[in-house]
């Protein structure tokens, strides 16, 4: 056998070894230096977190005497008890004069800021946030010799306050596919008023429009005009909108140039503002019982959820879970007694009828059949109509009085003696499969009489609220007519109005309240 010559490592390859094992070498140290950083990094976020936390809470107990250079007192306090000399950015000097600074920086937000998501822009609660630039260990070797931290805290001191907003548009849209907030009239006038209820004093604060619609620019004459035909908030077919103020992040517009803007204050590029329902937990179809349909009819369960047909003439409904929804038409009159009715899956489709709540007070709240709604969020809205979370649409042609939920008469198994969802009357699930599939939506409307109250919430759906030509507003008229809709609307987008003037009350007895105290973020 021919012996195999040996082989032979040349010079140029014994290099090229050298050179993949020196960067080998390099990419080893570049991760276990940004590994050592990103650890550094959450140990100083949590250190600047342990200042934050406890100096919001202080911040806040000074809400309500409004005492804002006690708020900054506060929280410097508890920054220098956890280390940090910060410079307050308010003033530019040192929290703790006689210490000296450290290079980091504390800021007070009163009502707070963007940052704090939900709570933006809510007197009931205030911001504390810490920012320092800290020099990087290893990280100096790719080009990142410094990294900022930054830390915020928000806490809230809320009495139950039913919010200052009569109307509010959650979604930060830009311009295209119609405005976020429209105010609608019936070509030669409509549109809403929104003044103090009737108890309240003249001049009582409360009642704004705010949207957080970056649609539009404001013109050239500053933020006390509405023009052009583009906005967050715009004003369509001649309506007019009589208020106390409305406070938008983009511009206030006017189709046609023939509408009514009565408003004594207009703020474009206003701030942004939060969820002030978001951290409200829902009631579950599970905790009350479940309703069979009158007149005999199929009823939905839980696996089979079915909806109701009513029959023709005087219907009364118990308060429980309805599996599959309503479906009210002509013929159909039908009265709520008092308490929570949960319309799991399927929602309510009107065409006419009379749905009321004379007997007293109700909650109706909207979301999927629980066994379904991993499909009916998969499906695109797509997977079955009487399973998945469906739009509340009332709009009947006869007539509409509902009244939300009284706080102060219990809602078991909620509450013996008083309610947690007290004010609350329409509220579409906004984690259901409806928000994400644009099946979410609130539609209200009286073709006769409109007499409602309350809160109407869906953080992922447009509400509508369209009154009738009655101009009575919220005094019958001859015939017992009514045109009023005492309600605070909170939504991602909205459209209201109708042929004649919607009175809208700001009435904060009548709204939900949201008691909160302590640290919420």
């Amino acid at each position: 056998m021919k012996p195999v010559a040996p082989v032979r490592v040349g010079e140029g390859d014994r290099g090229q070894i050298l050179i993949i094992f020196a960067g080998a070498i390099l990419a080893l140290l570049v991760i276990t230096a940004l590994v050592i950083d990103i650890g550094f990094v959450i140990m100083i976020r949590r250190h600047e977190q342990n200042a934050a936390d406890p100096g919001a809470v202080a911040a806040a107990r000074y809400i309500p005497s409004a005492d804002r250079a006690a708020m900054w007192r506060a929280a410097c306090f508890y920054a220098n008890q956890n280390g940090f000399l910060p410079t307050r950015t308010d003033i530019g000097a040192a929290c703790d004069p006689g210490g000296g600074t450290d290079g980091s920086t504390l800021t007070v937000y009163w009502p707070p800021s963007a940052s704090a998501g939900a709570f933006a822009g809510k007197p009931g609660y205030v911001e504390v946030s810490i920012r320092r630039q800290h020099q990087s260990f290893l990280a100096g070797v790719v080009g990142l010799p410094s990294f900022t931290v930054a830390t915020n805290a928000v806490a809230a001191n809320d009495d139950g306050s039913a919010g200052s907003a009569s109307l509010v548009a959650l979604s930060p849209k830009p311009c295209g596919g119609g405005a976020a907030a429209q105010i609608n009239g019936g070509g030669s006038g409509g549109g809403i008023y929104i003044r103090p209820a009737s108890y309240l004093p003249p001049g009582t604060p409360g009642g704004y429009v705010q949207v957080n619609s970056i649609c539009g620019s404001p013109g050239a004459s500053g933020d006390d005009f509405c023009t052009g035909s583009q906005g967050g908030i715009v004003l369509n077919g001649g309506a007019e909108l009589h208020a106390p103020g409305v406070y938008v992040q983009g511009a206030c517009g006017i189709t046609g140039g023939s509408g009514v803007f009565d408003v004594a204050e207009l703020e474009e590029e206003s701030p942004y503002v939060g969820d002030p329902l978001s951290l409200v937990r829902p009631p579950d179809p599970g905790d009350l019982p479940t309703r069979n349909c009158p007149g005999g009819g199929a009823s939905g369960t839980p696996t089979n959820p079915r909806r109701c047909n009513f029959p023709n003439g005087n219907v009364t409904l118990q308060p429980g879970t309805y599996y599959g929804g309503w479906v009210i038409t002509n013929g159909n009159q039908i009265t709520l007694d008092p308490g929570i009715y949960i319309i799991a899956g399927g929602g309510i489709s009107q065409t006419g009828g009379l749905l009321t709540s004379a007997a007293g007070r109700v909650l109706i709240y909207s979301t999927d059949t629980p066994a379904f709604r991993t499909q009916c969020i998969a499906s695109n809205g797509s997977f079955s109509n009487t399973a998945c979370q469906r739009d509340l649409d009332v709009r009947g042609s006869g007539s509409l009085s509902l009244q939300g939920l009284d706080r102060s008469v219990g809602c078991p198994p909620y509450g013996a003696t008083s309610c947690p969802y007290g004010g609350l009357l329409l509220w579409q699930d906004g984690t259901g499969s409806g928000a994400y599939n644009g099946n979410a939506d609130i539609d209200v409307g009286g073709g006769q009489s409109l007499n409602i109250s309350g809160t109407i919430y869906s953080a992922g759906g447009n509400v509508s609220v369209l009154g009738n030509g009655v101009t009575s507003g919220c005094t019958p008229d001859g015939t017992g007519n009514t045109n009023c809709a005492a309600v605070q609307i909170i939504s991602d987008t909205w459209n209201v109005g109708g042929a004649a003037i919607l009175e809208m009350p700001y009435d904060p007895n009548a709204f939900y309240r949201l008691n909160l105290k302590g640290l919420v973020h």
